[in-house]
């Protein structure tokens, strides 16, 4: 999603949850959403977006989310995102980087 942001744009600094980070708008290719929340990416076209993007030192910074299972602070974490769509957004907060997640089988 952070390298996909279509003409981005520097919107300052916030804290989220305790977290520093950068603010950028931009837009996104609506196909590039739909993965991560389905039926968001429904219509084509692009979306408004706004990202949350850990605020990490120069040295550690790249151009690519931190590679996976790398701390916060270790590249570019994603923190918040709000995609828009016609009269509504979406909401996603994320934490716990690197964090291995186990999911249980639904079916036992």
């Amino acid at each position: 999603i952070i390298k996909n942001v279509q003409s981005p744009t520097l919107d300052g600094n916030e804290t989220i949850n305790g977290v520093a980070t950068v603010k950028v708008s931009g837009t996104i290719d609506a196909a590039l959403v739909d993965p991560v929340v389905p039926k968001l990416g429904e219509g084509g076209g692009t979306r408004p977006i706004t990202l949350w993007i850990t605020d990490v030192p120069p040295a550690a910074s790249s151009n690519s989310p931190a590679p996976s299972g790398a701390p916060a602070g270790n590249g570019a974490n994603l923190v918040r995102m709000v995609v828009k769509k016609d009269n509504g957004s979406v909401d996603i907060t994320l934490s716990n980087w690197g964090t291995p997640v186990n999911i249980p089988n639904p079916t036992g």
